[in-house]
């Protein structure tokens, strides 16, 4: 399986961002829906990621999520999950990428304050999962 870097919304249309070009994803309604798809094809819920993520970052805000199996990557959402506009990033984009190659393509404004608290909390829960191993 090709690594995601990003999941994001367009007017209600979900694209992936994956080896440097996009992808529609026209069976899905929103960035979450595909996300909680992808948890699903690899033995998990978005749920559940989501709460093991509360339980080994402490209760973190909008924190990142592992997806193993098949997928095995962390992605960071920019919002609240809840939320249809919520995008979502891979922590291996946000460690190779800046704000501003993000936000060039204009889906969600991140500042480089948000930013790094993003790749802080992907790199914290990476360390929980794995220690110094990386993915």
């Amino acid at each position: 399986m090709t690594k995601i870097d990003l999941i994001v919304s367009d007017n209600q249309q979900v694209l992936v961002y994956e080896d440097g070009k996009w992808t529609m994803m026209k069976q899905y309604h929103s960035p979450r829906q595909f996300i909680e798809q992808l948890c699903l094809r690899n033995g998990t819920t978005l749920e559940g990621c989501y709460e093991a993520s509360r339980v080994l970052l402490e209760n973190a805000y909008k924190r990142p999520i592992y997806i193993g199996g098949g997928c095995n990557q962390i992605f960071v959402p920019t919002c609240s999950i809840k939320s249809r506009e919520c995008n979502w990033i891979s922590l291996n984009y946000l460690t190779y990428h800046s704000p501003s190659h993000y936000n060039r393509f204009g889906y969600d404004y991140l500042s480089e304050q948000r930013w790094i608290k993003h790749l802080y909390d992907g790199n914290t829960l990476r360390t929980a999962i794995f220690g110094e191993e990386t993915i």
